[in-house]
């Protein structure tokens, strides 16, 4: 009897658990839309600062490096799409306020928890796209650093404008988005680098055969 009662309370758990991420998926899905419709203006700038680049480089009578011009239009794309979403997908004064406790958002409603999610998932392509573009910001503490940097000035300008809440989740989290993507571009340049080393030690074996 008392196993037959757990099983159910544990079933009915597992189900109010499942339909909660479904719920949230949904949310998050939903509300990822908006930021989309940006992305005309994001692809515009990236546009101009490409033109931009190959003028400089025209002038200069560089060679451009068409990777990292690439890479550069893809980061200004992002950032555009960022400011837009935090500073244009709502009336200046709609929204004010101060939440200083960490992870109070959290817990309150489907649509909160949704937020931190998404303020993740938005920082994520920060932490990918600026040490593949700069060389000199591939280090953790200064990409990471910088996102936490820039994060606290949106706040900041959030709470001036009124045109958003300034939370210390929304800092974190937005950090935190950065730091998973920076992982993941440190985890891909350790394997291509013990690649490249791999084919280093096999070119001088290869080449000390010959000259033997």
């Amino acid at each position: 009897m008392i196993t037959t009662l757990i099983e159910v309370v544990l079933f009915r758990k597992g189900k109010t658990v499942m339909v909660s991420v479904m719920e949230l998926a949904a949310q998050i899905t939903t509300d990822l839309q908006e930021p989309v419709k940006y992305l005309p203006y994001g692809i515009l700038f990236g546009s101009i600062c490409i033109f931009i680049l190959e003028f400089i480089h025209i002038y200069h009578k560089r060679k451009p490096d068409r990777k990292h011009i690439f890479l550069f239009f893809l980061l200004v794309t992002y950032l555009t799409v960022l400011m837009f979403q935090a500073f244009f997908s709502r009336e200046s004064g709609s929204r004010t306020g101060v939440e200083l406790y960490p992870f109070s958002i959290l817990g309150i409603s489907i649509g909160e928890d949704a937020s931190f999610v998404e303020n993740i998932l938005m920082f994520l392509p920060f932490g990918v796209l600026v040490p593949f573009t700069f060389r000199f910001l591939r280090s953790g503490f200064y990409c990471v650093g910088l996102a936490f940097i820039g994060s606290v000035s949106l706040e900041i300008l959030q709470l001036i404008t009124g045109r958003g809440y300034c939370q210390v989740d929304d800092v974190i989290s937005n950090t935190a988005g950065a730091f998973l993507g920076w992982l993941f571009t440190a985890v891909w340049f350790a394997i291509r680098r013990r690649n490249e080393e791999k084919v280093y030690a096999v070119r001088s074996f290869t080449m000390y055969q010959f000259s033997r």
